[in-house]
């Protein structure tokens, strides 16, 4: 639907006697009878001109409408001369309020207010269970140049890229037939998405694949939203429009319906209803995912979505990246060069780290800048602010996994090295990326193969660095022809990272069944996605080896095979340490001879836990101290007592046996 303000300049001859609220009256009706779908009103009168609202759901309907008015206003309203002024695209809300300020002004006849009713007009989009922004769009990007310009200033991906090309080709009709794809958007914020959707939004616009320039954006969405009248008119509403959908409620895992489930459903319908007409958005935080992978996924086989991803740049292009925000902003007269001290040290950022350092300065800025009264008080915090850690530093100063480190190193150093080739026009080569990593419980495993998941977005090497972790419940279906579409569910959204099977072998059953079909696809699909996916398998070394073979093609695609030792008594005392220190605390000398005797004697055992079982202990310690000295609450208790941790506060803890598994009786 398309909603329009437009404004008459007018001479009259009515005189005062002529009654010109009636006049009026009898030119809305007719309008609104002639006219169907598509509604229009005088809703405001001035000295020299009159304000018409209108809806139309015809893009053509505006300038004749404006000919039809024109024609009744000389001939019912007894004027001289009609000439619009001008004409502009307004929200629905606002043509909801133009329609009540008509009503307020005695310009509908007696019971004209179901005018509004029936035009859909007069009902609140929002609800309590979700928000909706209206804008309209006051630019256009009318060249590619003009999209390329606005696309390098928010470092657009080249995913954006590619899309401009496709919507500025010259083949292309420039008359509105219907919306032919929908857009996938993936960022780390609301704002770095948003940019994207304003950007693609402009330039559709333009071109003409998009009638209106107005865009309802929906927030919020919560496990109670179906079944919505708010929503429901909304949808009814946005016609010829864009609507922005941000999918970051709760996300539902199960196979089966859940509340959230239903809210699924419930938008799924209204889009597949509305995809002729309705520009779509699906905009997923890549940082909180929510339940829109499900849904995008559930869409795409009945609709064209193509997936836009944040933009990523280097030093240079993020620092005129941060330039641009603040000068579109209030503060731009309070911007200095210290502004790039807030930039962390690394070789690339995405768009939505910019935008959380815009966010950073201002917060700055305020202070210390327009309101220096305040300065002294930004400090007010209960931990030190640390600065952030790259995931490359994070690993090497992990203890232990020598044998880790050196593959993280050897990996970088060949893609440094291919670059270096690429420059000198040596073809380059592609190798295998996928791993497995065996090891006892709590050798870190995990940890590690979430760091070298972000090692390689932070080195460009992979395009998001996106870490899926998974188990068999999320691998094997419930029923027959399940199984295919969990696995490459999977491989997609961990498309441009890393996909992290725990506990591998879980996937192994006796009925080779769902189970062996979950593991040939997802072979097919290591080899489909390859360059695209990084796939680690995880779990205890000897199940691991019976995983491998399972699958002829299964050890011929692993390039990597990792070793997680464990933990030496030595290792163990020092993430003891270290554990403790992040929490505050200090572990005396005789305590510390202590735990390397409870971690010798934990180490015999077959499955004591590693970093797992130090972790246990320490936590059994805090709440052994913390018995000891609330007996001790009659005298005062200084800060150095509340942060050591003595010998007596730390116990040896039973290990549990792993069981075996039992064979299934029966057939």
């Amino acid at each position: 639907m398309l909603c329009y303000e437009l404004v008459y300049n007018c001479i009259m001859n009515c005189a005062e006697e002529d009654n010109p609220e009636k006049k009026i009256q009898a030119v809305n009706k007719l309008l609104n009878i002639d006219f169907g779908e598509n509604y229009s009103c005088i809703f405001r009168v001035s000295e020299d001109g009159f304000n018409v609202a209108a809806m139309t759901v015809e893009p053509a309907v505006p300038d004749q409408l404006s000919r039809k008015f024109e024609k009744l206003a000389v001939q019912m309203m007894n004027a001289k001369k009609v000439v619009r002024s001008s004409i502009r695209e307004i929200t629905v809300k606002e043509l909801s309020v133009y329609i009540d300020t008509g009503w307020d002004n005695g310009f509908f006849e007696s019971g004209r207010r179901r005018f509004s009713r029936n035009a859909g007009m007069g009902i609140d989009f929002e609800s309590g269970c979700f928000n909706v922004k209206e804008e309209v769009l006051d630019e256009t990007l009318k060249t590619r140049d003009e999209a390329e310009r606005e696309a390098a200033v928010i470092m657009a991906d080249r995913s954006l890229r590619e899309e401009l090309d496709r919507i500025y080709f010259e083949g292309n009709s420039s008359r509105f037939y219907g919306i032919p794809v929908h857009y996938h958007i993936k960022a780390g914020n609301m704002e770095a998405a948003m940019e994207i959707v304003y950007l693609l939004a402009k330039a559709l616009h333009s071109q003409g694949r998009l009638p209106s320039a107005r865009i309802s954006t929906i927030t919020s969405i919560t496990s109670g939203c179906f079944n919505e009248s708010g929503m429901d008119n909304l949808m009814e509403k946005s016609g010829l429009s864009a609507v922005a959908m941000e999918l970051k409620g709760e996300s539902d895992e199960k196979e089966y319906a859940t509340e959230f489930g239903r809210v699924e459903r419930y938008l799924s319908d209204h889009i597949l209803k509305n995809k002729e007409d309705t520009q779509f958005f699906f905009i997923e935080n890549t940082s909180e995912p929510g339940f829109g992978h499900h849904m995008i996924d559930a869409l795409s086989e009945n609709i064209d979505i193509i997936l836009i991803k944040e933009g990523r740049g280097d030093r240079d292009e993020a620092r005129e990246y941060l330039k641009g925000l603040i000068r579109s902003s209030r503060y731009a007269e309070l911007m200095d060069d210290s502004i790039f001290s807030e930039l962390d040290d690394r070789n690339s950022y995405l768009a939505a780290d910019v935008h959380k350092t815009f966010e950073s300065w201002k917060r700055r800025c305020l202070k210390e800048k327009a309101y220096i009264s305040y300065s002294s008080q930004r400090r007010y915090k209960t931990k030190k602010k640390y600065k952030k850690q790259r995931a490359y530093e994070k690993l090497m100063g992990m203890t232990g996994l020598n044998n880790v480190k050196s593959l993280a190193d050897r990996i970088l150093a060949f893609y440094r090295l291919e670059k270096k080739r690429e420059k000198f026009g040596i073809e380059s080569c592609d190798i295998s990326r996928h791993m497995i990593f065996t090891g006892n419980p709590g050798c870190a495993k995990t940890t590690v193969a979430r760091l070298i998941a972000e090692i390689l977005s932070e080195e460009q090497i992979l395009e998001t660095g996106a870490f899926v972790e998974c188990g068999r419940s999320d691998l094997v279906g419930r029923y027959v022809g399940w199984t295919a579409k969990c696995v490459k569910r999977k491989f997609r959204e961990a498309k441009g990272g890393v996909l992290f099977v725990d506990e591998a072998y879980s996937l192994l059953d006796d009925s080779h069944s769902f189970g062996d079909e979950a593991i040939n696809t997802i072979v097919q699909e290591m080899e489909n996605m390859r360059k695209e996916v990084i796939v680690i398998f995880a779990g205890y070394p000897a199940p691991m080896h019976d995983f491998l073979e399972r699958n002829e093609g299964l050890s011929s695609r692993i390039a990597f095979h990792v070793s997680f030792d464990d933990y030496s008594v030595e290792e163990m005392l020092a993430i003891l340490e270290l554990m403790s220190k992040d929490r505050g605390y200090r572990v005396t000398g005789d305590a510390l001879e202590k735990c390397g005797r409870i971690f010798y004697n934990a180490s015999k055992t077959e499955n004591f836990g590693n970093g797992r079982y130090v972790r246990n202990v320490l936590e059994k310690a805090m709440l052994n101290q913390s018995g000891r000295l609330y007996g001790q609450c009659c005298r005062n208790i200084n800060k150095s007592e509340l942060q050591t941790l003595l010998p007596e506060d730390f116990e040896e803890l039973i290990v549990p046996c792993r069981e075996e598994k039992k064979r299934r009786i029966g057939f």
